[in-house]
């Protein structure tokens, strides 16, 4: 029985460690690709430019649209940051309830009935939540 849930769990983390390694190969790709993309817009941006402008007012109308697609792209990730981290607090304040819920359910249902045990395991769910719990 062990040896089957091993097996499978052995299983599951080479198809999650293969898939990650799939997706960050084809994630560098995608990514140099893009800034080739990228950087060749901006040239014929600039070629395009220079020929209306002068080439310092080329330069610089450029410089100004790369501070705007900055400041949009710092402005997407400090959104997403706050979400992540809401949604942290969220999942910690429900995984402390259900420790305490748990708790409660293990301290009326041992105690009870086997005093020694029950001390035991809320002992071990205090050091394991305490361990292995979110940290806020």
């Amino acid at each position: 029985m062990l040896g089957s849930l091993l097996y499978g769990l052995k299983a599951d983390a080479s198809f999650a460690v293969g898939r990650a390694k799939r997706l960050l190969i084809a994630g560098a790709i995608a990514g140099f690709f893009l800034l080739v993309a990228y950087i060749a817009g901006m040239l014929s941006l600039a070629i395009k430019l220079s020929e209306t402008y002068s080439a310092a007012t080329a330069a610089g109308v450029i410089c100004l649209l790369n501070i705007v697609l900055a400041l949009i792209a710092f402005a997407v990730v400090m959104i997403r940051d706050r979400m992540e981290r809401r949604r942290r607090m969220m999942t910690a304040i429900r995984m402390e309830a259900a420790v305490q819920q748990q708790g409660t359910l293990l301290v009326n249902g041992l105690l009870s009935r086997h005093p020694i045990m029950g001390v035991l395991g809320v002992a071990a769910v205090t050091f394991l939540a305490g361990r292995f719990g979110p940290k806020i």
